[in-house]
């Protein structure tokens, strides 16, 4: 197979690129090999292992969602990931190039889709949240549902059987393979937070989209209005709209067949048809335009953004992540930092926004002031919640004085065995800009009792930061077959910790 001239790999680089933003995992070096890699070094690596079976070692990760639920997530080796995008963007318009225009997400832009050329996902919210206060305005109820573990849930077989129904080449063969590898080496199901699983995620709702189909007609005089339909969809989230409880509750069974039909379940826990307050309450928590209108307005109106703040703290374990990621960066883009103090105070009932809040504590400058508490927070859950630990770890400056008891509670967590994926990275990253002597102490120690790539790869990297030996870091990264990519890299660039610049992000 003359991959190079299948796969357009400077396309999928740059899908990765955008996806890592909002990873579970957020790597404090961007991924830096993969730039390295493309296009100058592909005939080295990424031919060879395209031409090979299965996959690389990947991390599991644990992420809390609403009400302290675990959702299971997977960590893909770097080059599989890059792969796995080059693959899924050859086949896209094969797979999801006739997605519903009411399907909203890490689709391909309605009308004329182009392979690997996927529409903007900001975009795509604001679409999908101007259509939902479209049909709220003209409609009277509306059903809400999802599937149970969507991504975890969806059945090997069926889906690749799915795939090969509509491609049957060399590209949809090796997609199949490593699919099918991550299936049976993480049992955790599609890995989350990529454009590729994403893809193939809508591409087995299409018989779902069927069904919701019916349900999807406008009255006379309704076009105008909502030419997309009465139905819409995020992803798993789907929403109904209508004027009658009861047609509405036809279509919940309907569509809960669909699901059966696909091996999947409704999430009867989050399933509600919604009328009258109710109803517009729901669409305001997803829509918040109130907000943005109130702060954009000559005169600024913050009551808006209060009363969400309000709803927030009244409920924090069931706010959901989108609610979360509005209110911290509205606070944030207008220094709305007068009720900061108030958000700390719950922040152990609100895991799953960690990331979000994080960024808040850091703008606003309270980080300083809640260093203590972080450390008792993270010492209760640093084993039971390691991801909403480490991402509230990032709201600490690199560049700035932290107190003792951090620096302590990171050099533990460095030198203890068993300390997850993320916590390591970030503890390894801080301290070795907090305290480079230190640092290489610790990640030594570290290295002798961590034997997972992507935890070396972490090691080896902030060891360059620290200003470890090069004989030290590449013994460090020669001892797992996944980073001979990485390796090859800083043997390129005579490991100089300028070519693997901290991202301004998470470096705070």
């Amino acid at each position: 197979m003359e991959w190079s001239k299948a796969l357009d790999l400077e396309l999928a680089l740059k899908n990765v690129q955008s996806d890592v933003r909002g990873d579970w995992y957020r790597d404090p070096w961007d991924w830096c090999e993969l730039s390295w890699l493309v296009p100058k070094h592909l005939d080295d690596f990424a031919i060879p292992r395209l031409n090979a079976a299965g996959v690389k070692q990947s991390a599991s990760l644990d992420v809390p969602k609403e009400n302290f639920a675990i959702r299971p997530a997977v960590v893909l080796d770097p080059l599989d990931r890059l792969l796995y995008q080059a693959l899924v963007d050859c086949l896209s318009v094969r797979l999801i190039g006739k997605l519903v225009r009411w399907a909203y997400g890490w689709r391909l832009p309605h009308g004329a889709p182009k392979r690997g050329v996927y529409a903007h996902n900001d975009e795509q919210w604001e679409e999908f949240r101007d259509h939902l206060g479209r049909l709220a305005s003209y409609d009277t109820a509306a059903l809400s549902t999802d599937v149970v573990s969507f991504f975890s849930s969806i059945p090997l077989d069926p889906l690749c059987e799915q795939i090969l129904s509509l491609v049957d080449n060399e590209p949809a063969a090796r997609l199949v393979d490593m699919v099918s590898s991550w299936y049976r080496s993480t049992g955790r199901g599609l890995p989350q937070r990529s454009a590729a699983s994403a893809s193939l995620a809508h591409m087995y709702l299409a018989p779902l989209d069927d069904i919701v189909g019916q349900f999807n007609t406008i009255p006379p005089g309704g076009a105008a209005l909502v030419p997309e339909g009465r139905a819409l969809r995020w992803m798993d989230d789907i929403w109904v709209f209508g004027r009658e409880q009861s047609s509405l509750r036809l279509a919940q069974i309907a569509i809960q067949d669909g699901m059966r039909d696909l091996a999947l379940e409704m999430n009867f826990g989050k399933t509600r048809v919604l009328s009258g307050a109710e109803l517009v309450d729901a669409v305001f928590q997803l829509e918040h335009s109130a907000v943005d209108g109130a702060l954009r307005s000559p005169e600024p109106n913050e009551a808006p953004l209060d009363d969400l703040i309000d709803r927030v703290l009244a409920a924090p374990e069931t706010t959901e992540r989108t609610t979360i990621r509005f209110m911290t960066t509205r606070m944030r883009e207008h220094d709305l930092f007068d009720r900061v103090p108030e958000i700390t105070a719950q922040v152990s009932r609100l895991p799953h926004g960690a990331d979000h809040l994080a960024r808040l504590f850091r703008d606003s400058g309270v980080w300083a002031d809640v260093q203590d508490g972080y450390v008792t927070y993270a010492k209760r859950w640093r084993m039971r919640l390691p991801w909403a630990v480490s991402q509230l770890a990032t709201m600490f400056p690199s560049n700035k004085r932290v107190a003792p008891s951090l620096r302590e509670f990171f050099a533990g967590a460095l030198s203890s065995a068993g300390t997850p994926l993320p916590l390591i990275t970030v503890a390894a990253q801080r301290l070795a800009a907090w305290d480079p002597k230190e640092a290489r102490v610790l990640i030594r120690e570290a290295a002798r009792q961590e034997s997972h790539p992507m935890t070396r790869r972490s090691l080896g990297l902030a060891a360059i930061h620290a200003g470890e030996l090069k004989s030290v870091v590449r013994k460090l990264l020669q001892q797992n077959e996944e980073n001979a990519l990485i390796l090859a890299m800083l043997e390129d660039v005579d490991f100089n910790k300028k070519a693997v610049p901290v991202t301004a992000d998470f470096a705070g």
